[in-house]
């Protein structure tokens, strides 16, 4: 977002809330400071939802947690969708690891560990594989969902990545769309 962009949404928020503490410099070079990296359009999009959510002016971590609601969600199965997965991969594991591992999400995969631990529990007794194998990998996998998480927290670019992501895809659509009315 450019400054000129962000003084857009400094005036926004000044309009709403005129007693805003947003009147000196060093407060609006840091709240740019903490908002440069998102794309214009999320910003704006997240103050408006921020006015919608409440009577008080919104600090920058409220506008970036609207930003995170809109455009943060990741699609990932919860464990027993993963382990379901794992289990099919397993099924088919006695020849075919490798390719049946490359199939699973990238979480799960880090879940399973390798190809050659499908194997091996394709080897194992059913009801180990069903117990035990089960709630080591549950176990192992909402660990790392919890360590995405905690990346993600720690370092928003993978947010702005998907912001941008999915404001191309609207803008490809919203295009493909005018071109079919034309």
């Amino acid at each position: 977002m450019t400054k000129e962009e962000f003084a857009r949404i400094v005036a926004a928020i000044l309009s709403m809330f005129p007693k805003c503490d947003l009147n000196s410099a060093q407060a609006v070079a840091l709240w740019y400071e903490l908002l440069k990296d998102y794309p214009y359009k999320a910003v704006y999009e997240a103050t408006l939802q921020c006015f919608r959510e409440s009577k008080f002016a919104p600090m920058p971590s409220d506008i970036i947690e609207n930003i995170r609601r809109r455009y943060g969600k990741e699609d990932r199965p919860n464990a027993m969708e993963a382990w379901s997965l794992v289990y099919k991969a397993i099924c088919n594991s006695g020849y075919h690891a490798v390719e049946e591992f490359e199939k699973l999400p990238e979480l799960v995969q880090k879940a399973v560990g390798s190809p050659e631990n499908l194997k091996e529990m394709a080897c194992m007794r059913l009801e180990t594989v069903e117990s035990v194998e089960q709630s080591h990998f549950i176990k192992i996998y909402n660990i790392e969902c919890q360590r995405r998480d905690m990346d993600k927290e720690l370092n928003p670019k993978w947010l702005v990545e998907k912001v941008n992501e999915q404001l191309l895809l609207a803008e490809n659509d919203s295009q493909k769309i005018e071109m079919q009315g034309a």
